[in-house]
């Protein structure tokens, strides 16, 4: 029931009503179903991949054998999305160069010449 959305008020009453459960016993039923759940989904990354796409496989093949042609491509399109063939290329790192940082051979000038220069009335 908790597999099938069921709420936990659900599943108490259905348990009272057909088995004569009391609501403690149902908890703990109901705890341990929900770690049989968790450790049913604590695989490998890796083989929970490789279980989806055989599974998507199959259903790829049935459905070109049926003549599906949308539910085959939908599959294909799966298939590369899991893979990461859709996922943008990473970012390539940057590349700083050296940078010659030697000062001029001439001083820059004073700032006295800027004196000489026709300025508006003040």
């Amino acid at each position: 029931m908790l597999i099938s959305g069921k709420t936990r008020q659900q599943v108490l009453r259905f348990a009272s009503d057909n088995w004569g459960m009391p609501v403690r016993s149902c908890d703990r039923l109901i705890a341990d179903a929900r770690q049989i759940i968790i450790d049913d989904w604590q695989i490998d990354r890796q083989q929970l991949l490789s279980q989806l796409l055989s599974a998507l496989s199959v259903l790829q093949l049935r459905a070109l054998h049926d003549g599906n042609l949308a539910v085959c491509l939908g599959a294909i399109n799966a298939q590369a999305r899991l893979c990461g063939l859709f996922d943008p290329p990473p970012p390539q790192p940057v590349r700083f160069q050296t940078v010659n940082v030697t000062p001029p051979a001439a001083s820059p000038p004073s700032g006295s010449w800027v004196r000489g220069l026709p300025h508006g009335e003040d």
